[in-house]
């Protein structure tokens, strides 16, 4: 269990530092453990959860995973790491000269909405059946959200997609607990209903006519309205090919990072 954790979580920081943001996540576990085995929460209950060997052997795991993140130290390019997430990320005295109103008063809200909209307010009123293994999911998903919010310049909706397993969990005990008693099970029902209706629609939708897709705003400019979205590309494809019969064809991109120019390098590498 340790190394499969290391490994994981090793390769986790290696592939984005933004895994960083997983640490507090993990220091909720010992509290779900205890919801989980039907615990009370108690003083007693919390030492038991943390000072114990499920504690250990994440403090050993996370040890090890650390070191293999500080392998990287030995490529050159280590300290543009956490350089390029400035361009992401505020640093704490843009936040305390003034930048935390507009993550408190703006930013906040619209990421809460967001995560409603994509989870439905089906899930959520179905996690509400069961209020104390839920509240722990819910502490694990804001311990993930909010550090992402407070710090995040730019952010999208995908960024939150890791707390998809905690919300779906949440509905799922919800469910179960709201089936055990009768005056609740046609609601719980209806509910759950309600809850694949609206997956079932927004997945057949984004496969069938992928430009209807239901997507909040940002989401939307992004992959189907803006230049990354790729749309277009065959067509400035077809457009060189058919220019450059004539002569060599300089191609300027908004940046070197992304859909263009790489869209194009596809079709004309060693051209």
């Amino acid at each position: 269990e340790i190394i499969a954790f290391a490994l994981s979580f090793g390769a986790a920081l290696w592939v984005k530092t933004t895994a960083l943001f997983f640490i507090p996540v993990y220091a909720c576990l010992p509290l779900l453990v205890v919801t989980l085995e039907n615990k009370k929460f108690s003083l007693k209950a919390l030492k038991d959860a943390y000072v114990g060997k499920f504690t250990l052997k994440l403090i050993i795991g996370g040890l090890i995973a650390g070191s293999l993140f500080l392998l990287l130290k030995f490529s050159p390019l280590f300290p543009y790491l956490f350089k390029r997430s400035e361009d992401y990320t505020f640093t704490i005295p843009q936040l305390l000269g003034g930048e935390w109103k507009v993550v408190l008063f703006a930013s906040l809200p619209q990421k809460l909405w967001w995560i409603l909209w994509y989870m439905t307010p089906f899930a959520f009123l179905l996690s509400l059946f069961e209020r104390k293994k839920n509240s722990v999911l819910f502490l694990m998903a804001a311990a993930y959200i909010f550090p992402l919010v407070m710090i995040g310049r730019v952010l999208y909706s995908r960024y939150f997609l890791p707390t998809a397993v905690l919300f779906t969990l949440s509905a799922v005990i919800g469910y179960g607990k709201a089936r055990q008693q009768k005056s609740l099970q046609s609601m719980a029902n209806i509910l759950m209903g309600g809850f694949l209706l609206c997956s079932i629609i927004f997945s057949g939708i984004s496969v069938f006519k992928p430009e209807s897709t239901p997507y909040v705003q940002p989401d939307r400019n992004q992959y189907l309205l803006s230049w990354a979205a790729g749309y277009g590309i065959p067509q400035v494809r077809d457009y060189l090919t058919e220019r450059i019969k004539y002569g060599k064809v300089t191609v300027g991109t908004e940046g070197y990072f992304g859909t263009l120019p790489d869209g194009l390098l596809m079709y004309f590498d060693h051209v």
